[in-house]
This record gives structure tokens, sequence and C-alpha cells, in this order.
């Protein structure tokens, strides 16, 4: 495949049913739990993603101390259905949104969710 692109552009190939997490860029890690995440996906099945987090200093992770929260975006006959999954683990992660971009193959599909250690569901249509 050839795709035409400037010095001044990078473009970003993706793997089908797969997610990609990002977030701003920092000079250190003060804690293991990140800002705002950025949430990418080509997903015309399923996909899925575990986010690990824990306080990126300690060894406590290994009583608990930590955070796995798992991502699973499907497409369906309605729309595209987000699963922010319930924490497992112990660690406390910053207030945040997680921002989603999913494109499914026909459109692209946004949604923006509030954080939370409870897990939550949503369908975009």
């Amino acid at each position: 495949m050839w795709v035409s692109a400037p010095l001044d552009t990078i473009p970003h190939f993706q793997r089908r049913d797969t997610l990609l997490v990002t977030t701003a860029s920092t000079q250190y890690a003060e804690s293991g739990s990140w800002g705002d995440l950025h949430i990418t996906g080509f997903v015309e099945e399923r996909a899925e993603f575990d986010l690990y987090e824990d306080d990126g200093f300690t060894y406590a992770y290994e009583t608990g101390e930590y955070s796995i929260k798992k991502l699973v975006v499907t497409n369906t006959h309605d729309g595209i259905r987000i699963e922010v999954r319930p924490q497992k683990g112990t660690f406390i992660c910053k207030e945040r949104m997680l921002s989603f971009k999913i494109y499914n193959g026909s459109g692209l599909h946004e949604a923006k969710i509030s954080d939370s250690p409870a897990g939550c569901e949503i369908l975009v249509e």
C-alpha cells in the first residue's frame, strides 16, 4: 500500500478491531494514573483493551494497589457499544474524561465518558 504524506504529516495506520489509547505527554510520571485519555479504534466487530495503572513508584501493586479496567467496543446493528468494565484493584485513579473516536468502516462515531471505578456502558448511534 502506498500512502502520500507530506513532510509535516504523520500517517496513522491501525489494524482492524484494535484500540489505541493515548494521553498528553509529560516530562516525568508524577503518578501512574494518567489524565484524560483518547481512545481511537477501527472496529468492524469487537475490540478490547486492558488499561493498567498503579502508583508508578512502589511495590504496592503486589498487595492490590493497582487498577485494571477493560475497555470493550462492539460494532452492533444499533450502533457502537462502548463498555468500560468496573475497575479491578484498589488504586484510585484521577478524575478524567475518556474520549472515543471509533471508525467502523462506514463512519466515525465519537463519545466522551467521565471515568469511574464503577464503569459504564453507552451506545453511540
